[in-house]
């Protein structure tokens, strides 16, 4: 895959900046290729974030 895929990758799948991803290691990337793609985890999705944010709605309490 060349390193322009990669770097895209990168960026709007892991959410890691250009200067995170020049930084790390082989076995760093590995990991994260790992996990992220070949499990087929990865950022969560809006849909997802949706079901969380009304499973655990954020509530606010006001101090007296």
């Amino acid at each position: 895959m060349p390193w322009a895929d990669l770097l895209t990758l990168a960026q709007r799948h892991l959410n890691i900046l250009p200067r995170e991803f020049w930084q790390l290691s082989i076995a760093e990337w590995n990991c994260l290729m790992s996990t992220a793609v070949i499990t087929g985890t990865g950022p969560m999705g809006r849909m997802d974030f949706d079901a969380l944010a009304a499973a655990f709605p954020d509530t606010l309490t006001r101090e007296i």
